[in-house]
């Protein structure tokens, strides 16, 4: 099939599942689609006849895709996933930064049980101002 790579991205803009652009984010048309298909804005152009099928699908699927309440529910599903995204980046952080402090707290415990173990053999003198 001539031209299946804009034919897939079509596809996946359809059902909302990009593999390039942001899950919900588009509107279709035909740079979406030359986008999502990993081409440049423009490349589908109405002036070459090859693309008269494509672009007939695409004017298709924009029509019931682009209707606006649709549309808005997908913004708000994208922003969603955003921000469980971003939310889980954080959580993965402050687990990584907990476990980081959880080993200095036991660091800290042993060399100070090295210290008192030092000193009671005498092995360790404090040198002090008085």
């Amino acid at each position: 099939m001539q031209h299946e790579n804009y034919y897939n991205a079509l596809d996946r803009l359809k059902i909302n599942k990009p593999e390039i652009l942001l899950k919900g984010s588009y509107k279709i048309n035909q740079d979406t689609v030359a986008l999502e298909a990993g081409r440049g804005r423009g490349s589908i152009k109405a002036s070459r006849s090859q693309f008269k099928d494509l672009i007939d699908k695409i004017d298709e699927m924009g029509n019931e895709y682009n209707n606006k309440s649709l549309n808005k529910i997908n913004k708000v599903q994208a922003s969603a996933d955003r921000y469980k995204t971003e939310s889980e980046h954080f959580r993965t952080g402050y687990l990584a930064a907990l476990n980081r402090e959880m080993m200095l707290v036991r660091r800290v415990k042993d060399l100070e049980q090295q210290v008192i173990k030092l000193e009671a053999e005498q092995k360790v003198v404090h040198i002090r101002k008085d």
